[in-house]
């Protein structure tokens, strides 16, 4: 969140269709994940989205320095996405001033 990114948590439960539909809709570019679920819901074909399985990659890599805080009240925090009344899901986007 520091960072500028949004948080879209998905349901690994979800049916596959369900997930590429949300991870093509919102237009995600990252997706930090498992190899599991992404052999499990054919993510690999998804080849604008980078993945990054979490339990093969160690966050000790990465800089551990705080980041410059520049977000405002009205950027992006996170997207839920709940059942739409025309069968696909909705994103629903919240700031982090809500």
């Amino acid at each position: 969140l520091k960072a500028g990114g949004a948080y879209l948590p998905i349901d690994p439960a979800y049916p596959a269709e369900r997930i590429k539909y949300i991870l093509k809709d919102s237009q995600t570019k990252l997706l930090l994940t498992n190899s599991k679920l992404i052999e499990e819901t054919g993510l690999e074909d998804m080849f604008d989205i980078e993945a990054i399985d979490m339990h093969a990659n160690s966050l000790s890599e990465y800089q551990t320095e705080n980041l410059l805080i520049e977000n405002t009240g009205k950027d992006l925090v996170y997207v839920i996405y709940t059942s739409g009344s025309t069968g696909n899901p909705k994103g629903v986007m919240i700031e982090h001033q809500s």
